[in-house]
């Protein structure tokens, strides 16, 4: 069976848009809402939670260098990134 040239030309066209929103990294409306909820549960953490949660995450320090660096206990930190999770789990309905 034989496509369409149109159909062959609008098929290639949502082939080569689709490539380009993956390259580009263009989210879905799906995704922005998720990251919109991400971030808004990361503002509404306790300021010493969204610290421990993004120096761990972001810059990839272990639980002993974070309570090194803000002076406080391990399983301080250790509590308190536990606790930055289920916020953030709980705000995206994980």
């Amino acid at each position: 069976m034989r496509w369409h040239p149109l159909r062959r030309c609008i098929r290639r066209i949502g082939y080569r848009l689709a490539m380009l929103r993956w390259r580009l990294g263009i989210e879905t409306d799906r995704d922005r809402e998720r990251v919109e909820r991400f971030e808004r549960a990361l503002a509404d953490l306790p300021e010493t939670d969204r610290a421990i949660f993004l120096t761990a995450r972001r810059d990839g320090l272990s639980f002993v260098e974070i309570a090194r660096r803000l002076a406080i206990p391990i399983p301080e930190v250790q509590a308190r990134f536990a606790h930055a999770l289920e916020q953030i789990a709980r705000a995206l309905g994980d």
